[in-house]
């Protein structure tokens, strides 16, 4: 029978209300840290892909300026930078020059045709 009160009691004070709204105060207290967690991982996984952006971004400029020091390596690797750099030609070398064609002007478009606006609405009730 003891036993039997004993339940009762653990019972009671288990469904009570004081006991109920304190495991519900605790399950706002986990829940709040669990969302925190969850916000900061989202955060973290952010500057995580920038942080592996930047650095494929840092491994091709690598790449390129190795490319680059080896190619000044070479003599006519640095003759062709000094030519890109300056205008500079070797004693016996001709330099051509290209130009684009000049722009064809139309010029054979008359006043009424030019006029705009006024001179479009003008030749709507003239003809």
């Amino acid at each position: 029978m003891r036993e039997l009160q004993g339940r009762r009691q653990f019972r009671r004070l288990l469904y009570s209300k004081t006991s109920v709204v304190l495991l519900l105060i605790i399950l706002i207290l986990l829940g709040h840290s669990t969302w925190s967690a969850y916000q900061k991982n989202k955060i973290a996984e952010y500057y995580r892909r920038q942080a592996e952006t930047k650095l494929t971004e840092l491994e091709v400029q690598k790449n390129d300026l190795v490319a680059d020091v080896s190619n000044l390596k070479t003599k006519r690797g640095v003759e062709e930078l000094i030519r890109v750099n300056f205008p500079v030609v070797k004693s016996g070398e001709k330099v051509v020059a290209v130009m684009d064609p000049e722009p064809v002007v139309n010029e054979s478009i008359t006043e009424d045709q030019a006029g705009g606006f006024w001179s479009y609405f003008k030749n709507l009730f003239t003809r």
